[in-house]
């Protein structure tokens, strides 16, 4: 179960690479020069993607099987009700974090580099927000610092969330075992008996 936090780890530090510069693919069905992918989606997004999906494969389903093999047949449905409302809520909380990183190294991002700029006023923070293109009312040098803090305040996101995804597949190395079945103990003791052929 190592493997799949692990892949995931190894997708978000792909993402953890992207710069402000990356081609974006804005895809509209109405335009047909736009079905193609753009060459910085294909070589920024699409290679993290595919492993996070892989990563998170090989994570879901043996993580599920892990917990309700260890919850006693008396209590499955208590232990599947928890592990729904688990995968329900963390995600959300996980979320959650990275997105206040997120905006927190936005605005400071931005305030540094045009220090002008009052990152904590109301009609700032209302032209301006993490990872969106500002109003186009914004002067261009504000924009320009809107879109090297976003892509820094997202690297800087994407290697949080690496950090977190390797402590998980540490975690799930050594923490987690899977158990001998109780038949093959008995079979291993009996054959280690003084006597047993």
């Amino acid at each position: 179960m190592a493997a799949g936090p692990a892949l995931m780890a190894l997708a978000t530090l792909w993402f953890a690479r992207v710069g402000a510069g990356s081609a974006a693919w804005v895809l509209d069905p109405g335009q047909v020069e736009t079905l193609v992918p753009s060459v910085g989606y294909l070589v920024d997004f699409l290679p993290g993607l595919v492993v996070f999906g892989v990563g998170l494969v090989l994570m879901v389903a043996p993580l599920t099987t892990c917990l309700m093999q260890a919850v006693p047949a008396r209590h499955a449905g208590v232990g599947s009700a928890v592990n729904n409302a688990i995968s329900r809520v963390g995600p959300q909380f996980a979320g959650a974090m990275v997105f206040v990183l997120v905006t927190a190294a936005f605005y400071d991002g931005v305030a540094r580099r045009v220090p002008a700029v009052d990152v904590h006023a109301l009609r700032v923070r209302a032209s301006l927000a993490p990872l969106n293109r500002p109003a186009a009312a914004v002067l261009g040098v504000v924009q320009t610092a809107a879109r090297e803090a976003s892509a820094s305040a997202f690297r800087r996101a994407m290697a949080f969330s690496a950090v977190l995804l390797a402590a998980g597949a540490v975690i799930s190395a050594v923490g987690i075992r899977n158990p001998v079945p109780q038949d093959s103990a008995a079979v291993a003791v009996a054959a280690r008996a003084p006597g047993a052929r």
